[in-house]
C-alpha cells in the first residue's frame, strides 16, 4: 500500500514536467528514473537510517547433582538446568550531538527444556542528554537492584541469596526512571528515581510504587543506599537497602543489608560476596542470611553459601564448578525444614554481534 502511494506521487510529479522532456527519453530511461526516485523516497531520514543495531546474548547451562531433604521426603536429583540464559537486542542512535536514544529488548532462553523463548526480561526506551541525565520507560532494572543487588550478582546461576529470599524487585514493567551522575568532591555520585505506573498487580493507572537510589564511587570503595515502596498483593511493602564494596586488581568484596516491612511482616537479609581473580581464573565465595520475622507466625529463616571456581577460556566462553548448601525453616508451600547440598558444572557462552 505504501509503495503504491509512492508510485502515484512520483508519477504525478512526472506529469507536471514539460512534455518535451518525455519526448526526448526512452521508456527504459523513464522507468529507471522512476525507480531511482522511489528509492530516494523510501530512504528518507526518519526511516531508521543511521542507527546501530546489536544482537547479544548469554547462554548458560549447568549439570547439577543435589541432595535435598524436606521434612521426611528425600528429593535427591541430578539434572541439566538453564542458568538464566538470555537473548537481547539493542538499537541506538544519536538524533543530535548531545542527545542519544536507545531501545533494548531482552528475553529468557529456555535451553534445558524445549529450547523456546521464555518471558521478557527487559523492554524499554532510553533518552540521554550529557547535561540532563537519562530518562527511560518500560520494563527495566530497578534502582534497588542496580545499587543493592548488582554488586552481589557475581555467580553464574542467577542466585542472589538474601536479595531473592526477601523478595526485593530486580526488574519491573511500566517503570519510569530518571538517572543522573553528579560530581561530589571529585567523585561520581549516581542518583536514580523510579516510578511504576499501571503496575503488574492490576491496580488503577496511577503511580503505584516508587524508589530512590544512590551510589557513591570512591575508586576502590563503593557505597549504595536505596529506599523503595512497592505493592505485594495489594499491600504496601517498604524496602530499605544498604550496600558497600571494596575492589582492587585481584579482589572484589561486596555486602548488603536489606530491611523490609509489610504490615506485621518485617524480614531482613544479609549478603556477602568475595571474588578473587588471578589471570583467567576466579574463585568466588558467597554467604547469605535471611530472617523472616513475623509476629505470631512460624519462622522461615534461611541461610546458604556457595563456593565456585571459574575459568575463562576466551572472551566468549567460561567454565565453572560450584558447590553449595542452603537451609530454610519452611517456605511459602510448607512449614517443613528444607536442606540442600549440591554440586554443579556449568558452561557460559556470551556473544555480541553488530547487525549493520
Amino acid at each position: 500500500m505504501i509503495k503504491l502511494l509512492i508510485y502515484r506521487v512520483v508519477i504525478a510529479i512526472f506529469l507536471m514536467q514539460p512534455v518535451v522532456s518525455f519526448a526526448s527519453q526512452s521508456l527504459e530511461e523513464k522507468i529507471r528514473q522512476l525507480e531511482e526516485k522511489i528509492g530516494q523516497l523510501e530512504s528518507l531520514t526518519g526511516q531508521g537510517k543511521g542507527a546501530t543495531v546489536e544482537l547479544y546474548g548469554s547462554v548458560r547451562t549447568l549439570f547439577e547433582a543435589a541432595s535435598i531433604e524436606q521434612g521426611t521426603s528425600d528429593l535427591t536429583t541430578t539434572d541439566f538446568q538453564n542458568a538464566e540464559s538470555r537473548l537481547g537486542l539493542r538499537i541506538a542512535a544519536k538524533p543530535a550531538s548531545d542527545w542519544s536514544v536507545q531501545f533494548r529488548g531482552e528475553w529468557n532462553l529456555d535451553g534445558s527444556d524445549e529450547g523456546n523463548f521464555g518471558s521478557g526480561r527487559l523492554s524499554y526506551i532510553e533518552l540521554e542528554n550529557k547535561d540532563w541525565g537519562r530518562f527511560a520507560f518500560g520494563r527495566q532494572w530497578t534502582g534497588f537492584y542496580q545499587v543493592i543487588g548488582a554488586p552481589l550478582d557475581t555467580a553464574n546461576n542467577g542466585s542472589l541469596g538474601g536479595f531473592d529470599a526477601i523478595g526485593a524487585p530486580d526488574r519491573l514493567g511500566n517503570l519510569l526512571t530518571y538517572n543522573r551522575t553528579v560530581d561530589l568532591l571529585g567523585k561520581p555520585l549516581s542518583i536514580q528515581v523510579d516510578g511504576e505506573f499501571s503496575g503488574e498487580d492490576g491496580a488503577k493507572d496511577t503511580l503505584e510504587s516508587y524508589a530512590f537510589s544512590s551510589s557513591l564511587d570512591l575508586s576502590e570503595y563503593l557505597f549504595g543506599l536505596s529506599y523503595g515502596k512497592y505493592y505485594e498483593d495489594g499491600e504496601a511493602a517498604n524496602l530499605l537497602g544498604l550496600s558497600a564494596g571494596y575492589q582492587n586488581r585481584k579482589i572484589f568484596v561486596s555486602t548488603s543489608y536489606i530491611l523490609k516491612s509489610v504490615g506485621e511482616f518485617k524480614p531482613s537479609a544479609f549478603d556477602l560476596s568475595v571474588l578473587y581473580s588471578k589471570g583467567k581464573d576466579k574463585l568466588l565465595g558467597k554467604v547469605y542470611l535471611y530472617n523472616s520475622y513475623q509476629k505470631g507466625s512460624a519462622s522461615q529463616d534461611a541461610l546458604g553459601f556457595l563456593l565456585s571456581l571459574q575459568h575463562q577460556l576466551n572472551d566468549q566462553l567460561r567454565l565453572w564448578g560450584e558447590v553449595g548448601y542452603t537451609d530454610s525453616e519452611g517456605d511459602a508451600l510448607s512449614d517443613d525444614d528444607r536442606t540442600k547440598y549440591y554440586a554443579s558444572l556449568g558452561v557460559r557462552f556470551d556473544f555480541s554481534v553488530g547487525l549493520n
